[in-house]
């Protein structure tokens, strides 16, 4: 193969090679949507855009050619990858794909890009929150996205559906499907918040990286539910809940609390007198 063969192999070919067949596909078959083979993941977020032949991986932030794919998934250089790619006896995926389910996407909203955090703005405003930047871009990107003809751009987590849930200084709301983000980790327990920003203000309290528990944001406590039967599905031994000192989280707790057989320790002693999380974060620093 001639590097110029090598470069238009089809990434669905290759991942079919590998043994990684798509989930679903979107937009007439142009998109095909894989549980990333960087790692271990319940739902797909790694995107092949056929007709450019690229691939993203929106949990790692990073995507590209063929070539590309090949040197993050072996970890290799160029000459390696091309080495790879030419030892490998790719045959077309194109009958299978043909049963993967598609997806109809009616969404009014585009997403056009998903970045690192590094936007002065948007710093800017995590800064504001009184948020440690270096633990949140473990957690949170720029989104940039398009909606009624005009762009936008903002910090978001991704959730469970491969939406995004989005926050600015004044708006908070979602991209695509809104859903919980729950963040595995094989513990025995886990930990509960109402939104990303107090998981990252008690990050920032704590000056760690990450929690010994399992995590479960709800984006909003009209999520209780939801998040009540994924704890049940599950073996943990104890929920720790980071809910706001107001009427909605009272409520969203008791719910959680009359659960059978859940234990539930309730984590508001920790910043009893403050609205939520952030409040107590911010009055800290003050």
């Amino acid at each position: 193969m001639t590097t110029k063969q090598i470069k238009k192999v089809p990434i669905t070919d290759l991942l079919g090679s590998l043994g990684f067949l798509p989930e679903h596909s979107q937009k007439n078959g142009n998109e095909f949507w894989y549980k990333s083979p960087m790692r271990k993941e319940k739902t797909p977020s790694f995107k092949v855009t056929v007709s450019k032949n690229t691939w993203y991986d929106f949990g790692a932030a990073a995507g590209g050619s063929v070539v590309d794919f090949v040197m993050a998934y072996k970890r290799c250089d160029v000459a390696e990858a091309f080495a790879i790619i030419k030892s490998k006896n790719i045959t077309s995926v194109t009958p299978l794909l043909a049963a993967v389910p598609v997806v109809h996407n009616n969404h009014p909203v585009e997403i056009r890009s998903i970045k690192t955090l590094q936007n002065t703005v948007l710093v800017g405003f995590l800064k504001n929150r009184g948020l440690d930047i270096e633990i949140a871009k473990n957690y949170i990107s720029e989104v940039y996205y398009r909606r009624n003809g005009r762009n936008y751009f903002t910090v978001g987590m991704m959730n469970d559906s491969n939406g995004y849930e989005i926050r600015t200084e004044k708006f908070k709301g979602c991209i695509l499907s809104k859903d919980l983000t729950t963040i595995k980790s094989e513990f025995d327990t886990v930990s509960i918040f109402e939104g990303f920003i107090d998981f990252l203000s008690l990050l920032t309290i704590r000056k760690i990286d990450r929690l010994k528990s399992d995590i479960i944001i709800l984006h909003s406590t009209s999520q209780i539910n939801k998040a009540i039967a994924k704890i049940s599905n599950s073996n943990y031994n104890k929920v720790y809940a980071f809910l706001d000192n107001d009427e909605a989280g009272g409520l969203a707790f008791t719910k959680l609390k009359n659960s059978k057989g859940i234990e539930v320790k309730d984590m508001r002693y920790l910043y009893d007198g403050y609205k939520d999380l952030n409040d107590h974060l911010l009055k800290k620093k003050q």
